[in-house]
């Protein structure tokens, strides 16, 4: 990758993801100028082919890399091995919602416990669960 001349990156842009690509970019030393950034939502780049004529990275996650790895892709890095860049995910609210909706977050943050677990325990079916979900996101919620 570091002679190549151009290199497209598909990754969903306005997200944490551009981070991860910049970091891993400057720890293989990879010029940026040498980036075609390609922002695509994850549903669309699980289903990405790899082309001979094209250097390609790709910035994706669980449960949307089992599919890039059984289509013959390879895993460079992970969030998991880096040293310089840790992910955290959060849920933040202002304080009088966390007075007045305490026991619904609480049920949220089982909720989510719970999936993760179940997606790490099984990767393979959440994948199948997750790919044919349509998010909406406006649906979502513990009520």
């Amino acid at each position: 990758m570091q002679k190549a001349d151009k290199i497209h990156a598909y990754l969903e842009i306005d997200s944490i993801n551009a981070e991860v690509l910049k970091d891993f970019l400057h720890h293989a030393g990879i010029d940026e100028k040498k980036i075609i950034f390609i922002n695509k939502d994850q549903a669309k780049i699980e289903d990405l082919k790899a082309k001979k004529d094209e250097n390609m990275l790709i910035v994706t996650y669980v449960p949307y890399n089992l599919k890039l790895e059984k289509d013959g892709f390879h895993e460079l890095t992970s969030t998991k091995d880096m040293n310089t860049i840790i992910i955290i995910d959060s849920l933040c609210t202002e304080r009088q919602t966390l007075k007045s909706e305490k026991e619904r977050l609480k049920q949220l943050k089982a909720v989510i416990d719970r999936s993760v677990t179940e997606l790490e325990a099984d990767k393979r079916a959440s994948y199948k669960l997750v790919k044919n979900l349509s998010w909406r996101y406006e649906l979502w919620g513990v009520y």
